[in-house]
């Protein structure tokens, strides 16, 4: 607590947090004394964190200590002024008697700030602070990153509206490789280029993902390699290459079979030798080339042709080979040595391409994604770091920043990279009298694959003005504290991290933790338990043992659970000694394959296990089964309903689906197909998530049946949940399908509302992985996997990744590296700093434990990267064997009787752990209240789907070409047919096709556009928004375009009232698919019906079929599009109905007819009445209804003439109308929300 009082709240301030020592606490109490002490508001101090649950869980804390502290000043201001600070003090012995450190921190703080401010203003400020804690200035990097931007738009020189913001930018550089790609496949001067790309990558997408990894830092190649290929050497070598290929052909067609049968028969009679040319070695390398050869192309194992040249024939000679070697021997020969020689070339080449590459990409990538309003969460700190060292505005930029945010608190700075802590500094340096105070822990920094810089943070400890720890443990008991000492220690303790500016730091226990809290067998529980292998006949590989520990360890943990059932394994839980139970038990893993095993081997065992891992449920086998279900229900296509079928979640097998196609058995498939069509109507009447629920209705019982099923229903459980949300955002089913698959191809682990949730918060044993741990305790920690070391990196392309003078360089290998000095010294670097985040993992791992933890070692694999426990009790090499490893253990264990045991790895037993006794579940709690069932969240399509009755001869009908045809016919001047109209398509697909065009088509784009085809920018969407619909067969694509552009060029050139027309308007004058809410409040529908028909809507309807009862809740729908004209404010909504084959059937008393038909006109009322309502609320007196909104336009394309004489229905319903409407419908208060 010290520190949280005594550090000075100016300058730059480093506080080392080691594991468990109250960091959230200290970061919690210097915020209050900011506020109190340095007179603060709530948005003038900046805190940020590395996680949106760490804010919100910060913010929680927060709110929870200011709160206190404002009771506390509270009660003192009423024991009066002059004996508030005497009142306090007391208040802070008594906290101190009962060990409330919290009471005593707060009461200490007030008191302070009582020198400068007398108790009346302390206590409201604190109070109001307390109670506005959601202003306060609480982000994630990105999220401070994105608000800076917007708010202070003008001193960073961003745009105003930044645009959306996405996960990730691997489509748009999918995009960008596909370009590369086609461009080197299309330029016959870069054919050799495209040689290479095809060799080393073999498509756009796996380029795409070989660049990934190489855009955020400087990329070095090596300095030969530029040189070593000019700009003619390469082509040059691949003639070359060609030229000896066509000799080698040349000489097989007639010395090849001999040349065969010749080496056959030498190998045979012994005259080659045996030691190269065995028989069976003979036989297998002329069945590999032969067969190729004879149809003019190399064998795929190069190397088994050059056992046929002269050299290596000459080599292996015993004796004369009579008519070898041969014109065909010396081809084999010529060919290796040109096919060496390009291939040395490309290898060259290879990283000044991949450069190249890079280069481009990130060029395209910025460029595309200003052009397309769209940003990543790295472009919000890339953008702002740029602004804020940017010669001309950063210094302005920084001092805006420092004014507004004087006190500074980055947590989890060890997390942090060079940019962010560039943000930072410059803020801070912009004005004298700001405190940066920087928390965090550099032997926890383990986020190095996200971007996490440790030389930042090594850095920023260089130029602090002060450096401090927290050095007292509130987590681990004293032993379990004496045994990380231990495990850090036992080898060169100043090099326990590998560099020698991180140092292990022994801190003393002081939280509640007491070292018999867990007892087995009858005695306090050893806190660090190492297992070595068994005494085995041979040494196990790297796999073998993999599975041996996992079996091991779950034979430990059922043992301890046997013994908690017998009473002796207990823990200490608020004063009381209860058994062990799985949920006190952890096993922590490096990756997610180590996870299941362990999942999997204590299910073998009887011990339920939940998982928590960092992965992103789009990543995992639901998602594409979610993906396909979806495609199969809105594709009506039998192959896709088929697949739809056979994913789990509709879960038939192989048998059951060779029955459908069974000819003597049609009902089967007719029946597969009522189920479809349910669950198709379902989807499209009530939405994703009640189809989710209709389908795990019918088969959770089965999914929880099989292996993982709790994981599997859980992660069905929740993409439905971020489905349903998606869908609110998204026109059609079409486009949620679309959205599932990029979210499936941008899975991205670091968005938390993508991780994987907790499959069960059941008495289970916990599995995590070491990185998602980060941050948590657990009673008892696994550690099973210690002694595997990790499998070298294979990644490609094979990068370098290492820092120099604190700046993170990578470098691409080529073949020129391997002998270089620079090479070689980059190299050892790079391991270096590879074995220092592993013993970092390690020390996250290790301190997660409160009590005791199990760890394995023992000499395992050979060659591989040395392990965490390598460098901390061998020095940085793995042990060669097994006496070397046992060695270590007896050093370890010598060193530290009292907290260390030694042991074999438990044998695993094939008795399953009995499950346990559950009390009976009591009786379920009957539900005797009335629940309001006329709330409901309406929309018009539920509203039109009601009762009607007919005032003509008319028969009603759904056949929107029934309307306009027979009215049309009556008009002696529109007899024409118009070809067009009658050729374009029909249905709900091609409409919602149409509709997702207009949505996201650039407007200006087709600005006068008369030509059959769409502009060049356009055609490559639209082409893949109809074939995603699947509404014309392939030889008919081109036709079904050009009437979709000739229809969108029609829609966005129309003369539109006031003079408007779409292409014109600039992009911040309208608004595509307007989303809106607004309440509705109990109003009778009778009143609803009376109203509109008193106005001359409406005359056809008699009710409401749908609406229960009463009209109460939401009414929602989506604008088509919303815009503003010379001051007035329009509606648009575009209809693809087929009204007849003419022109005629278009306009005039035809066109009102359909509109009143389709009750469009009651549509058009909703859509008013909530841009009414909203526009009110945003401009207040503002907005006046007959001055500035225009009407309601409504397109029907499929008519239109450019000039609005056809396919426009306009009306401007009466003002008195719409006020009626908003006090009928509205509760008071209550307003649109878009």
């Amino acid at each position: 607590m010290s520190l949280a009082l005594d550090l000075p709240l100016a300058g730059t301030q480093l506080i080392e947090a080691s594991a468990g020592t109250g960091k959230t606490w200290t970061i919690a109490g210097l915020y209050l004394r900011a506020l109190i002490e340095r007179r603060l508001e709530l948005r003038e101090i900046l805190v940020v964190t590395f996680t949106r649950a760490a804010t919100d869980e910060l913010k929680e804390r927060l709110r929870r200590r200011l709160a206190q502290a404002a009771d506390l000043a509270e009660v003192a201001l009423r024991a009066g002024p002059a004996a508030a600070a005497a009142h306090l003090r007391d208040v802070r012995e008594q906290a101190l008697a009962r060990a409330d450190t919290e009471t005593e921190f707060a009461a200490h703080a007030i008191v302070r700030g009582l020198a400068e401010e007398g108790i009346e203003r302390l206590a409201r400020r604190l109070r109001l602070a307390a109670v506005g804690m959601d202003e306060a200035a609480i982000h994630t990097i990105h999220g401070y990153c994105q608000r800076v931007l917007r708010e202070q738009a003008f001193a960073s020189g961003e745009a105003l509206d930044a645009g959306e913001l996405i996960g990730s930018d691997r489509d748009l550089l999918e995009q960008i490789a596909a370009d590369f790609w086609r461009l080197n496949a299309s330029e016959p001067t870069r054919a050799a280029d495209f040689a290479i790309l095809v060799e080393r990558v073999g498509s756009a997408a796996q380029l795409a993902r070989s660049l990934a990894p190489l855009l955020d830092a400087d990329l070095l190649v090596h300095p030969r390699a530029p040189l070593a290929v000019d700009a003619d050497q390469l082509p040059a070598a691949a003639r070359a290459e060609e030229a000896a290929r066509a000799r080698l052909f040349a000489a097989w067609r007639e010395f090849g079979e001999g040349t065969l049968d010749g080496v056959r028969a030498h190998t045979q009679a012994k005259r080659l030798d045996g030691r190269s040319y065995r028989n069976d070695w003979v036989a297998a390398r002329i069945e590999t080339c032969a067969a190729p050869l004879h149809v003019g192309e190399l064998p795929e194992d190069r190397g088994a042709l050059a056992w046929f040249g002269t050299r290596k024939l000459g080599a292996a000679a015993k004796a004369a080979l009579g008519d070898l070697p041969n014109a065909f021997t010396d081809a084999v020969d010529a060919w290796s040595d040109a096919a060496a020689a390009l291939a040395a070339a490309r290898a060259l080449r290879w990283p000044v391409l991949l450069a190249e590459a890079r280069t481009h990409a990130r060029e395209q990538l910025d460029l595309r994604k200003r052009r397309a309003a769209r940003q990543s969460y790295d472009d919000l700190i890339q953008r702002l770091h740029a602004a804020i060292v940017d010669p001309q505005q950063g210094g302005r930029l920084a001092a805006a920043l420092h004014d507004r945010h004087p006190v500074v608190l980055v947590d989890e700075f060890q997390d942090t990279d060079a940019r962010q802590f560039e943000i930072f500094r410059r803020q801070h340096a912009a004005r004298p009298g700001g405190a940066l105070i920087l928390v965090g822990d550099p032997k926890q920094a383990i986020y190095r694959f996200r971007g996490g810089d440790i030389e930042a943070y090594l850095r920023a400890a260089a130029d602090a003005a002060e450096r401090h720890a927290l050095m007292r443990n509130y987590r681990s008991s004293p032993a379990m504290l004496d045994a990380v000492a231990a495990a850090f220690s036992q080898g060169d303790a100043e090099n326990a991290f590998v560099d020698a500016r991180i140092r292990f730091q022994p801190v003393e226990a002081g939280g509640r933790a007491r070292d018999d809290d867990v007892r087995v067998d009858g005695a306090p529980i050893v806190p660090l338990t190492v297992w070595h292998l068994p005494d085995l006949d041979a040494r196990p590989n790297k796999e073998d043992a993999r599975a041996l520990l996992a079996a091991g360890c779950a034979e430990a943990i059922v043992q301890l659970l046997r013994k908690a059932r017998a009473g002796e394994a207990t823990v200490l839980q608020h004063g009381e000694r209860v058994p062990l139970t799985p949920r006190h038990l952890a096993v922590l893993v490096a990756e997610n394959k180590e996870a299941l095993l362990m999942q999997d081997a204590l299910a073998a065992r009887g011990v339920a296990s939940a998982t928590i891992r960092q992965d992103s449920v789009f990543a995992g086998e639901e998602a594409r089964d979610v993906l396909v279900l979806l495609r199969g229900l809105e594709s009506h296509d039998e192959a896709g309903l088929r697949a739809a079928l056979a994913t789990r979640l509709l879960g038939r097998d192989a048998q059951a689906l060779a029955a459908l196609a069974d000819p003597a058995r049609p009902e089967l498939w007719q029946r597969e197909l009522r189920t479809l069509d349910t669950l198709r109507r379902l989807w499209h009447e009530r939405g994703v998530l009640a189809l989710f629920e209709r389908v795990l209705e019918m088969r959770a019982a089965a999914i929880l049946d099989g292996r993982g099923g709790e994981r599997r229903l859980t992660n069905y459980l929740q993409l439905a949940e971020l489905l349903q949300t998606a869908s609110a955002h998204r026109f059609g089913h079409a486009d949620l399908i679309d959205w599932l698959r990029r979210r499936i191809e941008e899975a991205d682990e670091r968005n938390e509302e993508e991780q994987l949730r907790l499959e069960s918060d059941a008495d289970r044993v916990q599995i995590a992985t070491i990185h998602v741990s980060k941050g948590l305790e657990y009673d008892l920690v696994f550690l099973p996997f210690t002694a595997l070391a990790p499998a070298r990196p294979n990644r490609y392309p094979r990068l370098l990744e290492w820092h120099a003078d604190g700046a993170r360089q990578r470098w691409l290998r080529t073949q020129a590296d391997v002998d270089d000095a620079d090479f070689a010294a980059a190299k050892a670097q790079a391991e270096r700093e590879e074995l220092a985040e592993r013993v970092r993992v390690f020390y996250v791992a290790l301190t997660r434990a409160r009590y005791a933890c199990w760890l394995s070692w023992d000499a395992i694999g050979k060659g591989d990267a040395p392990a965490a426990l390598a460098q901390l009790w061998h020095g940085g090499a793995m042990p060669k064997d097994t006496g070397e490893a046992r060695a270590a253990l007896a050093r370890l264990q010598e060193g530290a009787p009292a907290v260390v045991r030694i042991d074999a790895l438990p044998a695993a037993e094939t008795d399953r752990l009995d499950a346990p006794a559950t009390a009976p579940l009591p009786p379920a709690r009957r539900f005797a209240t009335d629940i309001d069932t006329s709330w409901w969240i309406a929309s018009f399509s539920q509203l039109r789907d009601g009762e009607r009755v007919e005032l003509d001869d008319r028969a009603g009908s759904d056949d929107e070409a029934s309307v306009g045809s027979k009215l049309a016919e009556s008009d002696d001047d529109a007899s024409t047919p118009d070809a067009g109209i009658a050729d374009w398509p029909r249905g709900e697909r091609f409409g919602t096709a149409v509709h997702e065009i207009l949505e996201r088509t650039d407007f200006a784009a087709w600005r006068d556009h008369a030509d059959a085809l769409a502009p060049a920018s356009e055609r490559e969407a639209i082409r893949a928004r109809l074939r995603r619909h699947a509404l014309a067969p392939p030889e008919r694509e081109q036709e079904l375009q050009r009437v979709v552009a000739r229809m969108i060029g029609a829609t966005l050139n129309v003369r539109l009232p006031a003079g408007a027309v779409l292409a014109d308007l600039p992009a911040n004058a309208r608004r595509a698919e307007l989303p809106f809410h607004f309440a509705i409040g109990g109003a009778l529908p009778e009143r609803l019906i009376a109203l509109l028909r008193e106005y001359g809507y409406q005359q056809q309807r008699a009710g409401f079929a749908r609406v229960p009862g009463k009209l109460a809740g939401l009414m929602t729908g989506v604008v088509d599009l919303v815009y503003r004209h010379d001051g007035r404010w329009w509606i648009v909504d575009y209809k693809t109905n087929w009204l007849g084959p003419r022109r005629a059937d278009y306009q005039g008393e035809a066109l009102a007819a359909a509109v009143r038909e389709h009750d469009y006109d009651l549509q058009y009322l909703i859509y008013t009445l909530a841009l009414h309502r909203w526009l009110r609320a945003r401009l207040g007196a503002g907005f006046d209804y007959e001055r500035d909104f225009g009407g309601a336009v409504y397109l029907f394309l499929r008519g239109l003439a450019r000039d609005g004489s056809a396919g426009v229905h306009v009306d401007r319903p009466p003002r008195a109308l719409i006020d009626a409407l908003d006090v009928l419908l509205a509760p008071a208060g209550e307003h649109a929300r878009c």
